[in-house]
């Protein structure tokens, strides 16, 4: 599950539907605390679509996944309503390809195609409805993929990345999908604007970020281990481009947060 600990850690409260449906991840919403409106993002592969509530002014944003932390702007007495995708996934009511989004932060209204989608979600005032009609969405809007074949080939490659927890070699990928590893890394560019390997990173990079965030007893050296990496200083190295922290500091910093008491299921 493709996380983003930081929007977590610049509030006191933050409100979370998990959904694994449909391609959506999760559903969530916070303010975030005055003294903390910078956050981080950092690479997960994932799409976020986030809704920006200020009195009677709504604006929305498409954020594209990330090659390295970010930071990202959030403003005082805002209320955030956020919808994070499957790694890999583009929901079908927006206009594009996942590649035109990779580092990107774009406005909804440039490139949705349901207005009345986005009236819905702006006017409802619940997490839990809003996720229903995100549901109902998915599973109504037809993918106009145009080239079936190619979208079939690049989610297999996504799912054997998924699967592995990005800890795939090119030449198993290969071997498991029985094409080369330059086609393969063709294919999957084109579409989606980042390499299978830079995807790859992306995802083992997210199993570290939640085996620290939720397993905070294990040692770094068997953590590297854990999550495929050579030895503990390329992860080290890793982590660091991707959050600005080392993986010690992080862990310290969730552990004197409380980072698990600022949850609220809903």
């Amino acid at each position: 599950m493709a996380i983003q600990p930081f929007f977590a850690l610049s509030t006191d409260t933050y409100f979370v539907r998990r959904v694994h449906q449909a391609g959506i991840t999760q559903t969530y919403a916070y303010s975030p605390d005055p003294s903390r409106c910078r956050t981080t993002g950092v690479p997960d592969g994932s799409i976020d679509i986030q809704f920006d509530f200020y009195q009677n002014d709504v604006r929305a944003r498409v954020m594209g996944p990330v090659p390295s932390h970010n930071v990202l702007e959030t403003e005082p007495g805002h209320f955030y309503f956020g919808i994070r995708f499957d790694p890999g996934v583009l929901p079908p009511f927006i206009d594009g390809k996942f590649r035109d989004f990779c580092d990107q932060v774009v406005p909804l209204d440039d490139c949705i195609i349901d207005r009345k989608l986005e009236e819905d979600l702006i006017q409802s005032h619940f997490m839990g409805m809003r996720t229903d009609i995100l549901l109902q969405a998915m599973h109504y809007h037809v993918d106009a993929e145009k080239d079936v074949a190619q979208k079939l080939f690049v989610d297999a490659v996504i799912q054997w990345i998924v699967k592995s927890k990005g800890c795939i070699r090119m030449d198993e990928l290969a071997a498991h999908m029985q094409y080369s590893t330059r086609y393969i890394d063709k294919v999957f560019s084109q579409t989606m604007g980042i390499s299978p390997k830079q995807f790859s990173q992306a995802i083992r990079f997210q199993n570290t970020l939640s085996q620290l965030t939720h397993g905070r007893s294990i040692k770094m050296v068997d953590l590297a281990q854990l999550c495929g990496y050579y030895d503990q200083s390329q992860m080290t190295r890793y982590f660091k481009s991707a959050t600005g922290l080392t993986p010690k500091k992080y862990r310290d910093q969730i552990v004197n947060s409380n980072y698990e008491s600022k949850f609220i299921n809903c």
